[in-house]
């Protein structure tokens, strides 16, 4: 079983390679334009990672303040940003819990492969606490903002197949009155061992061992896209 704490934080190259992998259509991003087009919005994102999103906000967006709790994972995310040339951004360490409250509020908030994490940990008051954090996410937001949540729908489906211990926090979206889209977010590897290595890296040994088989170098992935205006 895949330590995913010990990749974000020793791991990043690795983790920013599968990742530049995925979405090779673009859906993700047409829908993120169809639900809130980032473009000259003040952006708050959770989560950032290496920059998967962080680094496409830019583009658009007035500013981004981007988060993530390990310092890790920012590093490379300040690498990929200093690429783009763009100065309208600020990195922080910092958990979705303790993020600061900004000075004004934001358009956008964002935070994409990351909540679930926070659900996980809490176990049994995950209700409560889940419910604590949307609240103050919603606090950083002007009237009429949005917030987006990210998740996976499985990885290697053709079909949304979420795991198992995500079911009952994905639904509890959609209770609380997000709106919930699915797009094809499918992963293109330039090559038959770089699925291998990068599946068994961060999937684990089933999902690279049946990319092995049936030489696997396009790999379908169904993504969740989660809204609730403010």
């Amino acid at each position: 079983m895949v330590d995913h704490n010990t990749v974000y934080n020793s791991s990043s190259k690795d983790y920013d390679l599968l990742v530049s992998r995925e979405d090779y259509l673009g859906n993700l991003w047409a829908e993120i334009d169809r639900i809130c087009n980032p473009q000259g919005l003040d952006v708050i994102e959770s989560g950032a990672g290496t920059g998967r999103l962080t680094t496409r906000l830019v583009e658009k967006a007035r500013f981004v303040s981007a988060y993530d709790l390990s310092s890790h994972m920012l590093s490379c995310c300040e690498e990929n940003l200093r690429k783009t040339k763009l100065t309208n951004w600020h990195l922080g360490v910092a958990s979705h819990e303790k993020l600061p409250i900004p000075d004004v509020p934001a358009d956008l908030f964002i935070s994409g492969w990351a909540l679930c994490y926070s659900v996980v940990s809490y176990k049994h008051t995950w209700k409560k606490d889940l419910g604590a954090l949307v609240d103050r996410f919603r606090s950083m937001l002007r009237r009429g903002g949005t917030l987006i949540i990210i998740e996976t729908l499985g990885t290697g489906s053709e079909n949304p197949a979420p795991p198992s211990n995500m079911i009952d926090y994905l639904g509890y979206l959609e209770h609380v009155g997000f709106s919930k889209s699915v797009v094809r977010t499918d992963y293109q590897f330039e090559s038959v061992d770089e699925a291998e290595y990068l599946c068994k890296f961060f999937f684990g040994d089933k999902l690279a061992e049946r990319v092995r088989t049936k030489q696997v170098m396009r790999l379908p992935e169904c993504t969740g896209v989660y809204h609730l205006v403010t």
